[in-house]
């Protein structure tokens, strides 16, 4: 005879972690088998799905997570997904300026902790970050350490200044012919 889920009153196959498959999805979406939101606050949703005993200080998300790293939360108020990072501050510390990001000042995608959050504008959160373009416009080099000055070529695409390394594209031509 099979085992039957943990949660009192279910009786459906064990599948995962002491659940069947439907309360196993809910401890990973929500952090706990119930129904999803009933009675808790957008508060007590983000605390109950962050780690916030990290020696770095972070507010770990343990929830959904997209690809790039960032936390997702779903709004029922909104029937929508939102950035974990985002409704935290704004739940803690109040509205996101309009035209502003919230950048990471810890540099981690999966921290909601509103401390390390801050918002800035698009400009400044990309000069913080580590993008390969970011650091060649803060060093002057590119990520081989040519020197943009003499090696560099600025253009505009897609209404973003972009500067290439001449060296590096002669060495890729090079290598391709």
């Amino acid at each position: 005879m099979a085992s039957t889920c943990a949660l009192d009153g279910c009786g459906r196959v064990l599948k995962s972690h002491g659940y069947c498959d439907t309360h196993w999805k809910r401890v990973q979406r929500h952090g706990h088998p119930g129904p999803a939101q009933i009675g808790r606050t957008v508060q007590q949703r983000l605390l109950a799905l962050a780690d916030t005993t990290t020696e770095s200080g972070c507010w770990e998300w343990l929830g959904r997570r997209q690809p790039s790293g960032y936390g997702q939360v779903w709004l029922n108020e909104k029937q929508r997904a939102a950035l974990a990072h985002r409704v935290s501050y704004e739940t803690f510390v109040g509205p996101i300026p309009e035209g502003l990001q919230i950048d990471h000042l810890c540099r981690n995608r999966g921290c909601i902790q509103p401390e390390h959050l801050e918002p800035v504008t698009a400009a400044e959160n990309f000069a913080r970050s580590t993008h390969p373009s970011a650091l060649a416009k803060k060093t002057g080099k590119c990520g081989r350490g040519h020197e943009l000055a003499t090696h560099g070529k600025t253009t505009a695409e897609g209404g973003h200044i972009i500067t290439r390394c001449q060296e590096c594209r002669r060495i890729r031509e090079r290598k391709a012919s």
